[in-house]
């Protein structure tokens, strides 16, 4: 009789409270940690494309030529590739916020539809 009672207590206690416990989790500390894997995702990236030594060598001449039209074509190059690169850091970033959003979306949209299919809605 006794593990009758402990099963019953494990069943009321733990994954019913489990169950109540994930759309606080959602919303609280599986955000928090989606948004860290996004911010760790995104310096990655930026790490990757080398943008801050590209922007810290935009000024220096390419292949150590030092007259005026050699730093005027490498000054324009680089701007180009730094608007380049840039643009796609923040085509990853928007990527990334619109899958966050459509996480943060994704239970209200599956209890929306379990109302809906059970005629409540």
């Amino acid at each position: 009789m006794n593990i009758f009672w402990q099963s019953i207590k494990f069943i009321l206690k733990d994954v019913i409270f489990s169950i109540l416990y994930f759309p606080v989790w959602w919303y609280t500390e599986g955000a928090y940690k989606i948004l860290k894997r996004i911010n760790q995702e995104t310096r990655n990236f930026a790490h990757n494309l080398n943008l801050g030594i590209l922007f810290k060598y935009l000024f220096k001449p390419m292949y150590g030529l030092t007259d005026i039209w050699s730093r005027i074509i490498s000054f324009m190059v680089r701007i180009v590739h730094f608007c380049v690169l840039g643009s796609l850091a923040l085509i990853w970033i928007l990527i990334l916020v619109i899958f966050f959003l459509a996480w943060l979306a994704l239970p209200v949209f599956i209890v929306y539809n379990i109302l809906f299919q059970l005629n409540i809605i």
